[in-house]
């Protein structure tokens, strides 16, 4: 009995361990494509942005309250401010814009601004809450690989740039 019971746990062990593996490699895959995601929960409140810097790529975290908003990314030629369209200066030389629905933020009389000056990353910047939609835009040195992905416990969406 007490050798089952030992191979028992043994088991138990290197089953929770791939069980907790696996989520890193269902990551999806980095690319330049247009991206979107589905809504988890309900109104949703964007409430803190943060920035990392790691060997293989830079990456943006939103987080977000009460839900985890569907998202919208893709690259675009120029920055623009959501509703009226004006130009929006945002450090580097390629664009992801990042649009998150429905959602909003509190306190958006102030802009969001996150300048890390990453390998890849340069400047992260919101471009908008309008409508139940909250938009940012990442500012790159060049048009890198991207993926997205979310998470929940505590609602987050989380943007990966590629080196």
């Amino acid at each position: 009995m007490k050798i089952c019971a030992r191979t028992a746990v043994v088991v138990a062990v290197v089953g929770a361990a791939a069980t907790l593996a696996a989520p890193a490699s269902a990551l999806p895959a980095f690319t330049t494509a247009a991206k979107t995601g589905p809504v988890v929960g309900t109104s949703s409140k964007l409430v803190k942005v943060t920035v990392g810097h790691h060997a293989a790529f830079d990456r943006v975290v939103f987080r977000f309250t009460g839900g985890r908003p569907g998202w919208n990314t893709h690259f675009v030629a120029r920055p623009t401010q959501d509703g009226s369209g004006a130009p929006v200066s945002v450090i580097g030389s390629r664009y992801l814009q990042m649009s998150f629905f429905p959602s909003g933020a509190p306190n958006f009389n102030y802009l969001w601004r996150v300048t890390p000056r990453f390998r890849t990353l340069k400047q992260v910047r919101s471009t908008g809450d309008f409508e139940a939609v909250v938009s940012m835009t990442a500012g790159l040195r060049y048009k890198a690989p991207y993926r997205v992905f979310g998470l929940t416990s505590p609602y987050r969406i989380v943007v990966d740039f590629r080196h």
